[in-house]
């Protein structure tokens, strides 16, 4: 049997949730004021890949988006991205 989300999804969650406690990591895209995709590719040593990060305001502008070798290094990025936003005005 498989489960309904990826392995990666829960590190990225806990990554997330350590780097950037600032933020609220939600899976209800209607209360969420932003968009994080990030494809985390597990290995290590040599086979370790590269982690690529987007983020992606409400209304779907892209307003970052990097490559890194560390997972944590991604989130870092994307957090210090999501923080130099405005504020979102609630509708």
């Amino acid at each position: 049997m498989k489960g309904g989300a990826r392995p990666q999804t829960a590190e990225i969650i806990k990554t997330f949730n350590e780097r950037c406690p600032e933020v609220t990591v939600t899976m209800n895209k209607d209360k969420a004021d932003f968009i994080v995709l990030l494809d985390h590719e597990g290995g290590k040593g040599y086979a370790r890949k590269d982690n690529k990060v987007a983020v992606f305001s409400k209304d779907g502008d892209a307003i970052f988006s990097k490559s890194t070798r560390e997972l944590g290094n991604a989130v870092k990025d994307a957090c210090e991205a999501i923080k130099k936003q405005p504020p979102q005005e609630k509708k």
